[in-house]
């Protein structure tokens, strides 16, 4: 089995405050979208990804 931490993706929980925080500490610039999670996770799914087992991959555009 595989985990994926998304790191900070913007689905509606953060305050106004943190909201503004996030960006300026991500690289990219931007919140995560669950989309970006999503497309890490349907590729885990393929027998591409049929060799990684048992890790934690960070998702997280290099932020939080």
């Amino acid at each position: 089995m595989n985990t994926v931490n998304p790191g900070a993706t913007d689905t509606g929980w953060a305050n106004a405050e943190l909201y503004k925080l996030i960006p300026a500490a991500n690289p990219q610039g931007r919140w995560g979208k669950p989309e970006d999670a999503a497309r890490l996770i349907g590729w885990l799914a393929t027998d591409d990804a049929e060799w990684i087992t048992g890790k934690t991959i960070n998702s997280n555009g290099g932020g939080y």
